[in-house]
C-alpha cells in the first residue's frame, strides 16, 4: 500500500488524491527496467582473436579446396587407365571435405564474434577433438596439443563463458 508523499498517510492504490491532506498524488509511471541477462558483456579480446583465426582458417580451407578441385579437373580423363581417375576422385572428395570445413570455420567465426551460445559449445567440442587427434600424433602434435589446451582453458574462463551466456 503506497503512502502520500506530502503528508505520509496511507493511500489506496489507484487513488488520485490523498484522503488525509487532499493533495493530488503523483501517478506512478511504469519504468522500463532492462534485465541483467539482456546486457551483453563486452567482447573479450581473446574471443575476437579466435574469431579472426577462424576466418583465416576458413580462407585456408577454401584455398585448399580450390587447389584440390583444380587438381581434380587436371587429372580427370575418363578414357585412360584407372590410377589418375582414382587420384582425381580422391582429390575431389577431399576438396568437398575442405570446402565444408571452410564454411564451418566461417560459421564458427560468426558465432564467436557475436557471442552465440552454440559457438562456445562447438568451439569446446572441436578443441577436444583436436586434443585427442594431437594426442594420437604425439610427439609430432605437441604444438597443436599446447594450442588446444590453451584455447580450452581460455574458453572455460568465467568472463568468456559470461560473454557466451554460459554462466
Amino acid at each position: 500500500m503506497p503512502f502520500c508523499p506530502h503528508c505520509g498517510s496511507k493511500v489506496d492504490e489507484g487513488q488520485q488524491f490523498c484522503p488525509n491532506c487532499g493533495k493530488e498524488l503523483p501517478l506512478e509511471k511504469p519504468t522500463m527496467v532492462k534485465p541483467e541477462s539482456a546486457e551483453r558483456p563486452q567482447r573479450p579480446a581473446g574471443v575476437a582473436l579466435l574469431s579472426f583465426l577462424e576466418v583465416l582458417s576458413g580462407i585456408i580451407w577454401l584455398v585448399l579446396a580450390a587447389i584440390l578441385f583444380g587438381f581434380f579437373q587436371g587429372f580427370y580423363k575418363p578414357n585412360i587407365w584407372p590410377l589418375p581417375v582414382i587420384i582425381s576422385t580422391m582429390a575431389f572428395l577431399l576438396g568437398v571435405v575442405y570446402l565444408v570445413l571452410g564454411f564451418i570455420s566461417f560459421l564458427l567465426a560468426y558465432g564467436f564474434w557475436y557471442g552465440k551460445s552454440w559457438a562456445w559449445l562447438v568451439g569446446i567440442l572441436l578443441e577436444v577433438i583436436g586434443l585427442i587427434l594431437n594426442l594420437m600424433d604425439f610427439p609430432n602434435g605437441l604444438l597443436g596439443l599446447f594450442i588446444n589446451i590453451l584455447v580450452l582453458y581460455y574458453l572455460m574462463r568465467p568472463h568468456v563463458k559470461r560473454y557466451f551466456g554460459r554462466e
